[in-house]
């Protein structure tokens, strides 16, 4: 059960997007698909309605994800460069252990260097970073950074319950 405080934006089979206040975090156990690229979009923009000033984006994925061919790999590209104004950030945390989430890590850091976006954006190896880097991208305390971190281990149980 999810804190009441948690509002679900967009979910599907092995994948969920949540809000905790500012920090729309989405939680991915399967490969990425234009449904779900649309919908955290739209996720985005749903949530600046209520925090105009801007929100993180906080994506956490887990397992040996699988590269998307090449079309869709364009379409995640251009969904990105679509963000609405306002997301002030964008962390991602694959939380993998082992040399292929390792050099996953590091493909996507330099992927990033490469990439314009209007927000700096960072890879991490566990949410916590990711939720701390973004706190402070935003101007929040250790407070709201633990609240996340707990809103975000909730969101990933119940992805996890939604995919099995």
């Amino acid at each position: 059960m999810l804190d009441p405080n948690i509002r679900v934006l967009a979910s599907g089979k092995g994948w969920l997007f949540a809000a905790y206040e500012d920090a729309y975090v989405l939680d991915w156990r399967t490969m990425v698909s234009v449904e779900n690229l649309d919908a955290s979009v739209e996720g985005a923009r749903t949530l600046l309605v209520d925090f105009p000033d801007g929100i993180a984006t906080i994506n956490i994925l887990h397992g040996a994800m699988k590269l998307p061919p090449p079309e869709l790999r364009d379409y995640a590209q251009q969904k990105m460069l679509e963000s609405p104004i306002g997301v002030r950030c964008h962390a991602t945390a694959l939380v993998e252990r082992g040399f292929w989430a390792s050099a996953t890590r590091a493909a996507m850091t330099g992927l990033y260097m490469f990439q314009e976006t209007p927000f700096p954006r960072r890879v991490f190896s566990e949410p916590r970073e990711a939720i701390t880097w973004s706190s402070s991208v935003l101007g929040h305390d250790a407070g709201w950074a633990g609240a996340v971190t707990r809103a975000v281990e909730q969101i990933s149980d119940e992805c996890e319950l939604g995919s099995r």
